[in-house]
């Protein structure tokens, strides 16, 4: 008999990424095959974020257009799945009759047998008991990188975020099980891991007692990958060990990616962070000091509710001090059931998205100033892709991260292989990219 045909919509963080590799993986075992023709699919999967408010409507959208594909195709089937429906799940069931089944983030487990039903005609609403996902995925990055998940869901209390309610309580995987899945990968020729969670400094906690994440570094770092790199690091536990694993490392990057949110005491107390500005300067500052040219890159929230336009302005004065060569800004999002959304003293949209202009504004001058900084220098380039239309390879730096930092444009005058990581010479930069020249002598 014939596979069906599966088609997938996959949106926000990497993390969801990796929920919708693994949903691959069970169903391709499971007589399925995969296109990127939605209208040829006999089931179409849109896997959802609802982080903040441009994330839900992105997702709905998203979810009407896969309907109204569905509508064209006798016996297609819909599939929602992800925060969303974690979130929303009775709104979503009663206003989208066109969705066959919704499937909370737990429950990915049990995604075949989910789909089975929904052919067979039930329309399903699963959100109860917790089933992992098998450990087989489908990689839907270039060979060359990776995604590996340390750990699910979060413990921490942030004011402002609904991850907690909808991923549930931080649970770390066993360190084997990370050693044994990276040793997989590189073995399949990745070169780059990108190690996540919602809070890769905090991993090991709940089941060593302790933060174990320099101990796991330090067991990635035997397994032969060209570059180990960390995202979502929380500053409170930035030890002095982590840093030294990370200085003494043959692969782990000098890239470190803290989520700061604000520095004005007051509004870190509000959000619920268990920091101040004094620990965050002196944090940032035994960073530059390593030895090791480290970049760092965050995020703030702007507008968070009693935010006054002085404290506004004395985190655009901390911006404008250098500390970091990437930032990404978001106007606060006012989520139902966070504490920050009962909060007096909100803050009008307006004056939020002003707010995160200006505070990007600032970075750029310091972004360009670190970019022109690399301009004569060698720089190692992962190649990612050829361009066309500009004749001329794409690649990152290992000071850009996937998707989140700016790119390297590469000429070379003879052939690249993409996933190859190659020597360039950078000859001119602005905020965000760099244009380079390959060393020919190592080029293929």
């Amino acid at each position: 008999m014939k596979n069906k045909l599966l088609g997938v919509i996959s949106l926000g963080c990497s993390k969801n990424r990796l929920d919708t590799e693994g949903m691959l993986y069970a169903l391709l075992q499971n007589g399925f095959e995969i296109t990127e023709e939605l209208d040829q699919a006999d089931l179409l999967i849109v896997n959802t974020c609802s982080f903040i408010q441009s994330a839900k409507e992105e997702s709905i959208e998203a979810i009407l257009q896969a309907g109204e594909i569905k509508s064209q195709k006798e016996g297609c089937k819909l599939l929602v799945t992800g925060c969303l429906p974690e979130r929303y799940r009775e709104e979503l069931a009663r206003e989208l009759p066109e969705v066959d089944a919704f499937v909370g983030v737990n429950q990915y487990g049990k995604i075949v047998d989910i789909v089975n039903r929904m052919f067979e005609g039930e329309r399903i609403a699963e959100f109860v008991e917790r089933a992992a996902l098998p450990l087989g995925r489908v990689r839907t990055t270039p060979k060359h990188l990776a995604y590996v998940r340390i750990a699910e869901g979060c413990d921490h209390a942030c004011a402002y975020c609904a991850i907690p309610s909808i991923r549930g309580p931080y649970r770390s995987r066993p360190m084997e099980e990370i050693i044994e899945e990276c040793k997989h990968l590189i073995a399949d020729g990745a070169k780059e891991i990108v190690l996540i969670a919602q809070d890769t400094s905090y991993y090991g906690k709940d089941l060593y007692g302790g933060f174990c994440l320099s101990k796991l570094l330090q067991k990635i770092d035997t397994l032969g990958a060209q570059w180990v790199r960390i995202l979502y690091a929380y500053p409170e536990r930035i030890t002095d060990e982590l840093l030294s694993t990370i200085v003494k490392s043959k692969s782990i990057l000098p890239y470190l990616d803290l989520p700061l949110q604000h520095v004005n005491d007051e509004i870190l107390r509000a959000m619920g962070r268990p920091t101040t500005q004094k620990k965050l300067r002196e944090l940032l500052t035994k960073i530059h000091n390593t030895g090791k040219e480290f970049t760092l890159r965050t995020t703030f929230i702007t507008g968070f509710p009693g935010e006054t336009e002085e404290q506004f302005e004395e985190l655009t004065d901390f911006v404008k001090q250098g500390y970091f060569a990437h930032v990404g800004a978001f106007a606060y999002s006012k989520e139902e059931g966070t504490r920050a959304a009962k909060m007096p003293n909100q803050i009008p949209k307006r004056t939020k998205e002003g707010r995160r202009g200006q505070l990007l504004l600032a970075q750029q001058p310091i972004s360009k100033a670190y970019m022109e900084k690399a301009v004569g220098k060698i720089k190692q380039v992962i190649i990612e892709e050829y361009d066309e239309d500009i004749c001329m390879y794409v690649g990152r730096a290992e000071s850009q991260a996937p998707e989140v930092d700016g790119v390297t444009y590469i000429s070379s005058p003879v052939p690249l292989i993409l996933g190859q990581i190659v020597p360039c010479k950078i000859v001119q930069a602005n905020e965000y990219d760099w244009m380079g020249e390959a060393i020919n002598d190592v080029s293929q």
